[in-house]
């Protein structure tokens, strides 16, 4: 059969395959655990589409420890754009299920192409310029934190680092009126 769906399931030290999908059409392993050897695609045609829980958290201050809430993130890959929302007061979005490789009878202990590579990007927010990150998926509920940047650090006038040769210098740092360094 296709169409099936597993979702949130653990998959350990089974005798013989741990999901085995014996259809022409595509079957989804979703934000589930497994050993990637034991999942077996046997006919033709067929495929496993793995997919894997995710969310953004956004950080802002000198430290980076102050959680940004209403930010709006999205993430992008090579299919497309899917918004995860906006933050809480606690800087997470809620969990967005995203594709993360597939599996057909000729890659069964391979992942397709590789897994797939987002973008993860926030809006801009007030004193702060829009920000982005890389993230691969490669298991269930993974978190990605974004760091935003203070627009004052990148202004005009903020102040810049010189190395000189042979020589040493102690450099203070201190947080500007929007929570970012300078």
């Amino acid at each position: 059969a296709h169409g099936n769906v597993i979702r949130n399931s653990v998959f350990t030290a089974n005798i013989q395959d741990d999901v085995l999908t014996d259809s022409s059409g595509q079957n989804i392993l979703s934000n589930s655990s497994f050993d990637r050897t034991a999942v077996n695609v046997s006919q033709a045609g067929g495929s496993m589409l793995v997919k894997y829980d995710a969310r953004v958290r956004t950080l802002k201050g000198s430290d980076g420890s102050t959680a940004v809430s209403s930010v709006v993130t999205s993430f992008t890959d090579g299919l497309g754009t899917e918004t995860a929302g906006g933050s809480t007061s606690s800087g997470y979005t809620n969990y967005t299920s995203l594709p993360a490789h597939t599996i057909t009878n000729a890659s069964n202990a391979l992942t397709t192409g590789g897994y797939n590579a987002y973008t993860v990007e926030t809006e801009a927010l007030s004193g702060y310029t829009a920000s982005s990150t890389s993230a691969i998926l490669s298991e269930p509920n993974q978190t990605v934190t974004i760091y935003l940047v203070s627009e004052e650090a990148n202004a005009p006038g903020a102040p810049t680092i010189t190395a000189l040769s042979g020589t040493t210098a102690s450099i203070g740092v201190d947080e500007n009126s929007n929570g970012g360094t300078v």
